[in-house]
Parts: C-alpha cells; sequence; structure tokens
C-alpha cells in the first residue's frame, strides 16, 4: 500500500476514535468539562489539519516525518495529562501534561499501569476496574485521589474511553485527567465556613435579617438568621412585619418604637430596646440596632438591615440590682426606726413596717400574728391591706392552734411556709388550704419569729393571685421578722418587769404581815408547842433560851441564860454528842442528832448563827420532844406489819387464785368429756397447776417483798402459749378471739412462772374489758437487747386518770366483790424483778394496751 494511502486510513481512524469519545462522555462538572471538550477539540483540529494535508499530497501519494511529528508535538503539549494505555492497563504514551500532573517523566510512566499513582486512600484493584470497565461498556467517569512525585496528595477528575483500529476493533484506551485538588480545598473551605455560620448562627443569642419594604408601604422579610426562632420560638413566616417592628413587640411598647421609626425612614439609624412576647407566653428583652437602605434614586427606604440582642438577662440583672438597692433601703429605714423606738409607738411603728412591705412586695395583706403566753391560741396583733383587699384581723383575733396543727407545728420549728400556688398545700395541711380558699388567697410566705431560741409568733404576707416568692423577698419577710420578734419581745419584757416590781411591792407588804405573823405565831410555838429554842455563842454559853419544852423539864428560861451549855443539859463534858453538834455549827454545818434529857427524847436541829457581816457569832438550835411520838411509831409499826402480813396474804391468795379457777374449769370440763386424750391433757395441765401453787407457796419467805425464785432460761414463746391455753378455759373464751403473733423462739433469763402470772393477769384483765366479745392480739418483738410483748384488745379503753394509779396495789375499777386490785401490781412486781417495765395506755382502736419490755440479760 502507498505511503500516502497508510496515512489517510491512520488519520481517518484516529479521528473516527475522537469523535466516538466525544460522543461516549457523559455529562461532567461543567468546568471539568469545557477543559477536557477544548483538549479533544485541539486534537481533532490536528487530525483535520493532517487530513488536510495528507489530501494535499495525496497526489503525490506521500507524507513527510515533518508532519507526523508536529501532530505527535501538539499530543505532547496538551494542558490536561492525557494518558494511553493498552487493553491490559499498561501505559503506552504519556503527555507532558501528565508529566507536570503526576511529577514522573513519560520514560518513568511508560509500562507501569495507572495503580502506581494512587494514594493509600483508594481501593485495591482500581485500575482493573477501570480496564474492565472500558473493555466491557465503553468509557469510566470519577475522581481519583492521587500522589504525586514529591509526595503530595491530590485529585483529580478523570474520562477514560476506548480506542478503535480501522476495523472498529478496540486496541486501546485514552485517559483524560484534570486536576481538581485546588477546587476541592475551595469547596470544603467554602463548607467548612458555612458550617461554622450555622453553628454561630445556632449558638448565638443575637440574630440579624433584612427587610424589604414595597412600594406600597407593606414589609416583607427576605432574610432571617436561624437565632431568631431559637430566641422567638417563631418562624420568620408566622410574624407580621412592619416598620415598626413586628406582631411579637408588646402593645406597652409599639408606640414607643414606631415613633423612632420615623428617624430610620428619615435615614438616621435607630437603637432601641423593648419588650416582645415568645411563643412560650414569656417576655423578652431585645436590643434592636437597625439601619436604613435607600433606593438608587436615594427617594425613599427600600432595605432596612437589622440585628438584635437579647438582653433579657441583662435587664434582669439590672432589676435585681435595683431591687436589691430598693430591699437594702427598706431594711435600713425600717432597722433605723425601730433602734430608739418608744414603746407606746411599737404598734404603730409595726404597721407601718408592714406597710412598706406589702407595697414593695405588691401583695394584698402583710400581717403579724402572736403566741398566746400558754401558747395554746394565736392572736392577729397586727395588720395591713391593699386597696380593696378586706381585713382578716378581727376574725383571727384568737384562734386554737390545734386547728391549724400542720402550719403549728411549722412555726414551732422555726420552718418557713413558702406556697406560690394552692395546690402547693400538702396533704396534711387540709384545714390551712381550705381558709386559705375560703379567703382568696392563693400564694402566701410566713416566717416564724424568734428571740433567744423561743418562737413568739411568725409574720407573713399573702396575694390573691400566684406568685413566684423569690429569695429576696422571703429574706425580705425574715429580716423583718427579726426586728419585730426582737421589739415585741422587749416590749413583753418591760410589760413583765413593770408587773414583776407591782408584784415585788405586793409581795414585800404581804411578806411584811406575814413576817409580823410568823414572828406571832413563831412565839405561839415556842409558847405552846413542846419545843425548845435556844442561842448559845462560840463559848457555848447560853445566851437566849424558851420554848413550851421548858416546862416538861421542869426549867424556866430565865434562869438558863448565862450558864454553859453542859450545865444545862446535864451533859458529861468534852466528847459528848451534843457538844460534838454545836462545835461543827460554829465550823459552819448544820448538825441533826437526838439527845435524852430527864427521861425525855429530843429530835435537834443546829444552825451556825452569823452576824451582818456573815461571820459566825454562835449557833441557834431547836428541839423537839418526841417521846410520846416515838410511842406512837413504834405502834404504828406493828400495825403496819400486821397490814403487810394482811396484803401479803392478799396476794398469796391472788396468785393461788388463778391456778384453782384453772383447775376447778378444767374439772367441771373433765366430767363431761371423758377421752383418753383429753383426761392426759387434764392431768397435765392439773399436774402443772398444782406445781405451780406449790412454788407460790414455797416462795413466800419474805413479808416485805415479792418472792425470789432462781432465774433459768425460758421461752417467751412457751410461756405465751401455755397462758394461751390457759385463758381458753374461761368460759368467756368463747366469744373473744384471741391472736398470738409469736414466731420465732424468744429466749431470756428468768422465771416462767411469773412470767405467765403477768401474761395471765393482763389477758383475764382484757376479758373483763371485753364482756360482750371482742378481739385480743398479742403481739411479740424483740430487739438485740429486749422483748416486748403487747396485749391489745377492742375493750372500752383505759382513761387517763385510771393509768395514772392502775399498777397501785389494791385499786380496781371492778364492781365490789369482782376482785381486790392486786393482779397488776403483782404483775408490775414481777416484770420489775426481772429489769423490765410494764406499761398501760389505750390502743390506736380505742381498747386498752399493754406493753411488756423485758430485757434479755437480767442484771441481778
Amino acid at each position: 500500500m502507498p505511503v500516502s494511502e497508510s496515512v489517510e486510513t491512520r488519520v481517518e481512524a484516529v479521528q473516527g476514535s475522537l469523535e466516538r469519545i466525544l460522543d461516549q462522555i457523559e455529562p461532567l462538572n461543567p468546568g471539568a468539562r469545557s477543559v477536557v471538550m477544548e483538549a479533544l477539540a485541539d486534537i481533532s483540529e490536528s487530525v483535520n489539519d493532517l487530513r488536510f494535508e495528507n489530501e494535499g499530497l495525496a497526489a503525490s501519494k506521500s507524507i513527510t516525518a515533518e508532519e507526523l511529528a508536529r501532530q505527535k508535538l501538539i499530543f505532547r503539549n496538551l494542558y490536561d495529562a492525557v494518558v494511553v494505555s493498552d487493553l491490559e492497563g499498561r501505559i503506552i504514551d504519556w503527555n507532558r501534561g501528565a508529566e507536570k500532573m503526576f511529577g514522573y517523566t513519560r520514560e518513568e510512566a511508560l509500562g507501569q499501569t495507572p495503580s502506581f499513582l494512587q494514594t493509600e486512600h483508594e481501593p485495591a484493584g482500581l485500575t482493573q476496574a477501570i480496564v474492565s470497565n472500558v473493555r466491557l461498556k465503553g468509557q469510566w467517569t470519577g475522581e481519583i485521589n492521587y500522589e504525586h512525585k514529591n509526595g503530595t496528595e491530590g485529585t483529580c477528575q478523570s474520562i477514560v474511553a476506548p480506542m478503535f483500529n480501522d476495523l472498529n476493533e478496540r486496541v486501546a484506551a485514552v485517559g483524560v485527567y484534570r486536576d481538581v485538588t485546588e477546587e476541592k480545598r475551595a469547596v470544603e473551605a467554602l463548607m467548612q465556613s458555612e458550617q461554622r455560620y450555622r453553628v454561630v448562627s445556632e449558638l448565638s443569642s443575637d440574630f440579624a435579617y433584612v427587610l424589604r419594604i414595597e412600594t406600597d408601604g407593606r414589609v416583607n422579610c427576605d432574610w432571617m438568621t436561624d437565632a431568631f426562632g431559637r430566641v422567638t420560638g417563631f418562624n420568620a413566616k408566622e410574624v407580621e412585619w412592619g416598620v415598626g417592628g413586628s406582631s411579637l413587640i408588646r402593645k406597652e411598647d409599639k408606640r414607643k418604637v414606631e415613633q423612632r421609626s420615623r428617624h430610620l425612614l428619615s435615614g438616621a439609624e435607630d437603637v432601641s430596646e423593648f419588650k416582645i412576647i415568645t411563643r412560650n407566653g414569656n417576655e423578652c428583652w431585645l436590643r434592636d440596632y437597625r439601619r436604613p437602605v435607600f433606593n438608587d434614586s436615594k427617594t425613599r427606604v427600600v432595605y432596612i438591615f437589622g440585628a438584635s440582642q437579647d438582653i433579657t438577662k441583662r435587664k434582669q440583672a439590672e432589676e435585681e440590682l435595683q431591687n436589691r438597692a430598693e430591699f437594702e433601703t427598706l431594711i435600713t429605714s425600717i432597722s433605723t426606726r425601730f433602734i430608739s423606738l418608744k414603746f407606746e409607738e411599737i404598734d404603730d411603728e409595726i404597721n407601718r413596717a408592714l406597710a412598706a412591705i406589702g407595697e414593695f412586695t405588691g401583695v394584698n395583706r402583710s400581717f403579724v400574728f402572736q403566741f398566746s403566753s400558754d401558747q395554746q391560741h394565736l392572736i392577729n396583733t397586727h395588720e395591713w391591706c391593699s386597696m380593696g383587699a378586706p381585713s382578716l384581723m378581727k376574725e383571727y383575733q384568737k384562734f386554737p392552734v390545734t386547728d391549724f396543727s400542720w402550719s403549728t407545728g411549722k412555726y414551732k420549728k422555726a420552718e418557713p411556709i413558702i406556697i406560690p400556688r394552692l395546690s402547693d398545700f400538702p396533704k396534711g395541711a387540709g384545714v390551712e388550704k381550705s381558709e386559705c380558699l375560703r379567703n382568696k388567697i392563693e400564694a402566701l410566705v410566713c416566717i416564724s419569729m424568734v428571740c433567744a431560741g423561743k418562737v413568739i409568733g411568725y409574720v407573713g404576707i399573702h396575694s390573691h393571685e400566684e406568685r413566684v416568692w423569690p429569695g429576696d423577698l422571703v429574706s425580705l419577710v425574715k429580716i423583718v421578722g427579726e426586728i419585730f420578734a426582737n421589739t415585741l419581745e422587749r416590749e413583753r419584757a418591760r410589760r413583765e418587769i413593770e408587773t414583776l416590781n407591782r408584784e415585788l411591792e405586793q409581795r414585800v407588804l404581804i411578806r411584811t404581815a406575814e413576817l409580823r405573823e410568823s414572828e406571832a405565831r413563831l412565839r405561839l410555838i415556842t409558847e405552846e408547842v413542846p419545843a425548845i429554842l435556844w442561842t448559845v455563842d462560840t463559848k457555848l454559853t447560853i445566851t437566849y433560851i424558851s420554848g413550851a419544852g421548858l416546862s416538861r423539864l421542869n426549867s424556866e428560861s430565865d434562869d438558863l441564860i448565862g450558864h454553859s451549855l453542859s450545865e444545862v443539859l446535864e451533859l458529861p463534858g468534852p466528847g459528848d454528842a451534843t457538844i460534838s453538834a454545836h462545835e461543827q455549827a460554829l465550823q459552819g454545818e448544820s448538825v441533826n442528832f437526838e439527845f435524852e434529857l430527864k427521861g425525855r427524847l429530843f429530835d435537834s436541829h443546829i444552825e451556825p448563827l452569823r452576824d451582818s457581816k456573815g461571820e459566825i457569832v454562835g449557833c441557834v438550835g431547836v428541839c423537839v420532844d418526841k417521846t410520846e411520838r416515838r410511842a406512837m411509831e413504834t405502834e404504828l409499826q406493828h400495825a403496819s406489819k400486821m397490814a403487810m402480813l394482811g396484803r401479803m396474804a392478799a396476794g398469796i391468795a391472788h396468785e393461788i387464785g388463778n391456778p384453782l379457777a384453772s383447775i376447778s374449769a378444767r374439772l367441771q370440763r373433765l366430767k363431761r368429756k371423758r377421752e383418753p386424750e383429753f383426761i392426759d391433757d387434764t392431768i397435765e395441765l392439773l399436774t402443772s397447776q398444782t406445781d405451780r401453787m406449790t412454788r407460790i407457796v414455797r416462795n413466800v419467805s419474805d413479808l416485805s417483798r415479792i418472792p425470789r425464785v432462781e432465774w433459768a432460761e425460758c421461752n417467751v414463746r412457751k410461756v405465751l402459749y401455755e397462758t394461751v391455753r390457759v385463758l381458753q378455759l374461761d368460759r368467756r373464751s368463747q366469744a373473744i378471739e384471741i391472736n398470738q403473733h409469736c414466731e420465732d423462739v424468744l429466749l431470756m433469763q428468768g422465771s416462767a412462772d411469773q412470767l405467765q402470772q403477768v401474761f395471765l393477769n393482763i389477758g383475764l384483765n382484757a376479758f373483763d374489758a371485753m364482756p360482750d366479745g371482742g378481739v385480743l392480739d398479742i403481739a411479740v418483738h424483740e430487739t438485740e437487747n429486749e422483748i416486748l410483748v403487747e396485749f391489745s384488745d377492742t375493750g372500752k379503753g383505759i382513761a387517763p386518770e385510771t393509768q395514772l394509779k392502775i399498777f397501785d396495789p389494791f385499786f380496781t375499777t371492778k364492781p365490789f366483790g369482782s376482785g381486790m386490785g392486786l393482779g397488776l401490781w403483782l404483775s408490775q412486781e414481777h416484770v420489775h424483778a426481772h429489769g423490765g417495765n410494764i406499761e398501760a395506755d389505750s390502743s390506736d382502736a380505742g381498747g386498752g394496751l399493754f406493753r411488756v419490755r423485758l430485757p434479755r440479760v437480767q442484771h441481778r
């Protein structure tokens, strides 16, 4: 084939391949696609030029090597990287654009696969996937991350398409690569900037906006930052906009904002502060900065650029500072007025202070209540009411504290009562809640007035509307309460002093009269009562002596003055007990002693006698003749022993009476019931009760105390079980339900017989209290050191006056002849002998309740 014909064929093949590549390129990023299109257009133009030149040479059927070199030069100098690979993926050509983009020379790249350019972030086998895609589908487009020869990384957009021969067979793949690294970085930077803006907008409490003013005066919001929704709860489309602001502005502030807007339309910038109402109904303070933007002809304002700051917290802080200043001024004013207050001005000044508190806090009523002297009543002593609020002072002049037990308990513990709304009253404050509801009180604060640790009343405020009571307001009430408490307590102390002074004067008068009467009485006593009164000096010489007792000694007082004590009392001398007693008195001691004189027995008392300076100058003594009284005491002791003997006999009878009653009841049942098992059980019971009576009789060893027995380990559960068995023998037990709650074995040191007698006495008393039947509950509770046994019945209960003497011997509430009143006395003695205690009370159900406390370890 001639050379010219061969060149023509190849030119047509290249041009056909380029056209097919252009047809198969999928849409790319506009910038990248334009670059690729320009590169391919240059190649196509070069190919056409080559074709035209070839046609010019067709006549001569030849082509020069110079033209082929020119075509190759065009390929080599394309700006974008062009890489030609065979269908196995090996690089067979590499232009200067590729050398510049990737850093490798043509010679270094030939024979390698493009995978040597990939970064570690690209998946393995990407080159094979691209080649396979070109071989089967025709082309591949996408982004590839590459690594430059110098180690830097970049990103390029790629188009890889097949090349065909004259037979329309794929013979190679051509790839065009455009570096988009800087573009990617710019896009990422833009996205980061946009994200930072969004985060700042979301976190900021300030928002910006642009308002567009139409020719007809309507205002539209063109743009609004996200913070607007977070501050107000609305989006811009939900709000009506105007030159004077939005529909969110409070009515009170709209007039002010509209007036300032007139300056805005004249071209002046505006800064204003106002409140808006948010979606949740709260008020929010805004500081609004607005700037007008005129049209090109400067004839009217077409835009308003604005920025608003949420200054709610700052405003609240300013209000708190202002309130704090007013609060401190009010406290200072009230405190100053109370410093030098006259007593007659106290009530008026307290009322003025209540008025100042009420006006400062904006409540309907402020008041003071004081406890009565017996702490049983509360009295409304001072009050201030706002305009239109009714006075309640007359209604609460004196009401029992028991009517308001919940609040009274709070006051006496000095705990504040803070109620923002009626529903905040606890369950136990039903009476207080009803009283507030009756008087249309929705919220209140009450603070106890305490002086020297004593609660004397309380000061309070209340409102007819629900209120959130801030801490400063509560502190104000507390401080004023302390001022009131000190003032009222000072006034009370003054009144008490005046009263005490009057009482003291009265007592002095009474005491003077009493002294005169006492002197006359003493004179009468010394003359009539068989006593002797005397004084001696430091040498025990009688300086004064008188009394009716002298007549029994056949002596006269005038004959004894000036004589020594030993001579008058016929004492043997030093060392005698009477002389020693007087000597002790001279040392400052008080001495009691007995002495006999002329067959009479005297009780004596000696005291030191002091002068006005407190120095001992002698002794004063008194003695009473007790000869006849001693004889009477001897007779009384004998009578007491006889009474004790009778008392002990009655006690023994009572102790034995219960076992005998059990034996009698069982014998009566034995007459009717003769089963062997019942007989055996009866014999066992009779034997135990007989042994018990034997032990009772054997242990009677002393008339002055309860029989003492040897302690041993006993089981309280078993004792209770046997006690219940005995109780069930009583005919009254048929109408009484006995519940015993003692499942564990409870061991202690003691006497099982005495414990059974205690439990049986309590149980029988419970039967007596339930003549028509009922329930007897026996419960046992234990701790590490104690066993508590409780007997609770559903009877008529125990009256308070009965509880005081229920354990006294011979005391009984039963009809005459039904009992001697020794059962509970003996039970108490038994429990005390065990180191325990027994108590009587009324149960919650209204019946009787006995508690027996027994220690596990006995200290004997």
